[in-house]
């Protein structure tokens, strides 16, 4: 009975590869081989196996789940899962001839345990008699964006080779002597000068193309990472008004391999894409005029000085007329005539007859004086200043008080969708198009607050502030809608790790930060000076006052030592 089983296993393996016996252990001891290697040092790895349960591939691949120790899934062909599922760090594909490649390459990308980034072993099942085929299907397989992969068959003995696409170079591994050392060797620390597609397009102010060259934070971040693996770049911009989404169409057709301007993350946008860590974070947040208080109808001259300053001053020139009016009762001066007279003397006028008049009076007189200078000075200063001081203005700090506004909120229908989960603005917020958005900010159309992410805000704020003392805008405290600023990549790009860490290495060390780049277009738009404008109040001319004051009370003194001397002569 044994014997039976054994010589159907032998007959059924000469019929499926071909070969005697001998040549089938010859083959599964070669890959033995291999994944022993292999796994010596990748014991804390997680494998999937793919096509398996081919009858072509069954036997090799289970040479390979015999032996290989790690943890490891069986991938069907109606594999199908929910939820978070890790990414496995290993994935070994078998195949029944060079053919099945871009067939099983389709079927991977609907797994979603499997990553093109991690380690990726293409085992050919069959022994091959020749190795011309190598150099096309390397490039087969990398014009499927998967970078790190081993080809892995058995010739006269066990062949593994690799593809470095910056180089155009297909290495031998078998040719190392630690072979499983130079498996996955890091390809993405040079480039060589390998030329990447990248999507960019009009984003003002943050990126823009002034004179046929790109200037902005995303244009320089993209310098910087390109230079830090020795890459170039050749720009691919989006069609006009098209923004992310043309940039998103090209990614998905093939056209550009990312988009590097900075994308506020939306998680219902752009699915089929994949995106970096957060280079920076970011949030929504309004951008709302200046509501400033009518000066005609909460300000009058009488408002210059308190009501209780008015009403002294009146009772001091009436108790003055009176007390006048009695001392000159003999003379019969009359009361209209002394009124007219203080009144007269309070706008700036000389006292008529002060040389006639009694001393006690002339005191009274020198006194009234004294406070009318003071009182008119005053009085000019406080007027002057109502007109040069900008009027009163509200500032909003808080989402509470913008809702007590009358104030609509105007963005775009992508940061529309966010702000709309906030029920409390959910009637406030209209859309418009990005263009005519940018077109009223900067034309500064004060009738309505836009919602735009931070760091638009931050650099539309700073061209505002270089231009004039009082900017019409200011950003609200209280952010709209929290957030983070990322980039976009093709599904399963082989770059977007190693970009992610150059961007990690850009924030540790603040590169990017050290270039500061302005547009020019802020320059031909705002004609303001630059020059700040000192508004000039009371608290800028207490010395003068303090010195007029001075000089009044020594000419009092002055003047009083010489009535009394000119009194006792005479």
């Amino acid at each position: 009975m044994l014997k039976s089983l054994f010589t159907y296993f032998i007959f059924s393996a000469f019929l499926k590869f071909g070969q005697p016996a001998e040549q089938i252990q010859f083959l599964e001891d070669q890959f033995k081989k291999y994944i022993v290697n292999y796994q010596r040092f990748k014991n804390d790895y997680s494998c999937s196996y793919i096509n398996v349960n081919s009858e072509d591939t069954k036997d090799v691949s289970n040479v390979f789940i015999k032996h290989n120790q790690c943890p490891s899934v069986v991938v069907g062909d109606n594999f199908t899962a929910s939820g978070y599922i890790p990414k496995l760090q290993a994935t070994f594909i078998f195949l029944k001839t060079i053919q099945d490649i871009v067939t099983q390459i389709g079927k991977l990308r609907k797994y979603r345990l499997w990553n093109s980034r991690k380690e990726n072993h293409f085992v050919i099942c069959r022994r091959v008699n020749d190795i011309k085929f190598l150099s096309g299907l390397m490039q087969t397989i990398w014009k499927q964006r998967i970078l790190n992969f081993v080809v892995v068959f058995v010739w006269k003995r066990l062949e593994i080779f690799s593809y470095n696409p910056f180089k155009e170079e297909v290495i031998n591994v078998t040719s190392y002597k630690l072979w499983h050392l130079h498996l996955f060797p890091d390809k993405l620390s040079n480039l060589y000068g390998y030329q990447l597609r990248v999507s960019l397009f009009n984003n003002f102010p943050l990126t823009t193309k002034e004179n046929g060259e790109w200037i902005g934070e995303d244009y320089v971040r993209l310098q910087l990472v390109t230079s830090m693996i020795n890459a170039t770049f050749r720009i691919i911009e989006s069609p006009e008004n098209s923004l992310y989404d043309g940039a998103y169409d090209d990614i998905m057709n093939d056209v550009t391999d990312f988009c590097f301007i900075s994308h506020y993350y939306m998680h219902y946008l752009y699915q089929g894409a994949e995106y970096t860590y957060t280079h920076q974070p970011d949030q929504i947040v309004a951008v709302v005029p200046f509501q400033h208080q009518s000066l005609f109808h909460n300000y009058t001259v009488f408002s210059i000085f308190d009501i209780t300053v008015w009403v002294s001053s009146i009772c001091m020139i009436t108790i003055l007329v009176i007390f006048t009016t009695m001392v000159n009762l003999l003379k019969k001066k009359v009361f209209r005539i002394n009124c007219l007279q203080y009144f007269s003397t309070s706008l700036g006028n000389p006292l008529t007859n002060f040389g006639t008049q009694p001393f006690a009076i002339k005191i009274l007189f020198l006194i009234f004086i004294l406070s009318c200078i003071i009182f008119r000075t005053a009085f000019q200063c406080f007027l002057i200043s109502t007109f040069v001081t900008p009027k009163p203005e509200e500032k909003m700090t808080t989402i509470a008080e913008f809702r007590e506004s009358n104030l609509n909120i105007h963005t775009t229908a992508f940061l529309a969708n966010m702000i709309l989960f906030n029920e409390h603005l959910s009637d406030r917020v209209f859309n418009i198009s990005a263009p005519e958005r940018i077109k009223r900010l900067y034309s500064l159309d004060t009738s309505a607050s836009y919602a735009i992410i931070l760091t638009f805000a931050n650099k539309f704020m700073e061209s505002l502030k270089s231009n004039y003392a009082k900017p019409p805008f200011y950003i609200l405290e209280e952010a709209l809608v929290p957030g983070m600023d990322t980039y976009f990549f093709q599904r399963h790009s082989p770059y977007l790790e190693k970009i992610d860490e150059c961007l990690l290495r850009l924030k540790q060390y603040a590169l990017s930060e050290k270039r500061v780049y302005t547009s020019s277009y802020f320059k031909r738009n705002f004609t303001r000076s630059r020059s700040p404008v000192i508004v000039l109040g009371v608290e800028h001319l207490q010395s003068v006052f303090h010195i007029l004051t001075v000089g009044l009370l020594l000419s009092v003194l002055v003047f009083i030592c010489e009535i009394v001397v000119k009194k006792k002569f005479t």
